[in-house]
């Protein structure tokens, strides 16, 4: 039986590697990944069925940014985004 996977990108990547190994288990499989370029690879490099991002990156781009380009995209993994309550979010 394979794994679920899911890839988490936070902005604090310990607590993105404290969060993957509360969720290792028989079931699934959890990527840290430490940037949206590494994000991107890793969604065309191999199947993906979860996405855990937080909104507030320190990149130029964000969570958000990052939420509309998997869902333009073919590949659709259920996704969770972890944010502030504000309009543009919602």
């Amino acid at each position: 039986m394979s794994k679920n996977v899911l890839v988490i990108l936070l902005a604090d990547v310990d607590q993105a590697r404290q969060l993957a190994s509360s969720l290792e288990s028989a079931t699934i499989e959890p990527l840290v990944v430490e940037s949206s370029d590494a994000l991107h690879r890793t969604l065309n490099q191999q199947r993906v069925d979860m996405v855990v991002l937080e909104n507030e990156l320190q990149a130029f781009v964000s969570g958000l940014d990052i939420l509309e380009r998997i869902y333009k995209a073919l590949s659709r993994p259920s996704t969770v985004l972890l944010a502030d309550a504000k309009p543009k979010v919602e």
